[in-house]
């Protein structure tokens, strides 16, 4: 089990709504304090930054204009196959069956205020992952 005070990985998170994007930076910074947490207000950005960097959990909104989480998710899958990814929304019936669909954890949108349950999930996804 992986001690989230102490796990020094990567997260990214994405998503449009500004607002949701400090917040859920703050909380997973604070449940995951020696991570590096980097939070992006588009996919155009991420996957910019993933041509270079990958990493650990990736995060991302379903519903932003620029391009749909699901959509965006399977086009960083090709970047970055070794990042455990994760769809957030507040449809869960859309979200659920699109996650399912890519294969990749879901949340819905409400539980980003409750981030040791997300990273610890998403922890446990990925040791499944790698073993």
């Amino acid at each position: 089990m992986v001690d989230l005070a102490t796990w020094e990985g990567r997260i990214w998170y994405v998503d449009d709504d500004s607002m949701l994007l400090r917040l859920g930076g703050v909380q997973l910074k604070t449940a995951c304090p020696r991570a590096r947490v980097q939070c992006f207000s588009g996919p155009a950005a991420a996957l910019k930054s993933l041509r270079s960097e990958t990493p650990d959990i990736l995060i991302s909104d379903f519903q932003m204009p620029e391009m749909l989480g699901d959509a965006f998710l399977r086009e960083a899958h090709t970047l970055a196959p070794t990042a455990t990814r994760c769809l957030l929304s507040s449809d869960v019936d859309a979200g659920t069956a699109a996650a399912r669909a890519l294969g990749v954890t879901f949340f819905p949108k409400e539980q980003i205020n409750k981030p040791l349950a997300l990273i610890d999930a998403l922890l446990r996804v990925r040791e499944e992952e790698q073993s």
